[in-house]
């Protein structure tokens, strides 16, 4: 595997850089949100803990409100430590994460 064509790797980095691109710009649009561009994953881990309120008040239920809201799945912040993040992987189609994405902007929009 590491002696044999590499062009499968190749392509998939450069597919892999593409997602990441459209993930961080469409999460710009989402007002109240930042996140760092991933460089050595396929998985970004955005900030939305402005969108905290008595109604979510952790990255736990806003990973729930999203699943029931938006049907999107993301894993909550707090799993890993950094409570305010949850964690989405860009590791599918790029109609997939544009669909998610959208989903997500709007279930959003709906809090504030």
């Amino acid at each position: 595997a590491l002696n044999g064509p590499q062009e499968f790797i190749l392509q998939w980095i450069k597919a892999l850089k593409e997602r990441v691109k459209y993930l961080s710009s469409f999460l710009k649009t989402i007002p109240g949100v930042t996140c760092f561009e991933p460089e050595a994953a396929f998985y970004a881990f955005p900030n939305f803990s402005s969108y905290f309120s008595p109604k979510i008040p952790n990255s736990l239920k806003l990973a729930e409100y999203l699943l029931e809201e938006a049907k999107v799945a993301v894993v909550p912040g707090i799993a890993f430590g950094k409570e305010g993040f949850i964690r989405l992987s860009f590791a599918t189609s790029l109609e997939v994460i544009e669909e998610s994405l959208n989903r997500i902007k709007t279930a959003m929009e709906k809090l504030r």
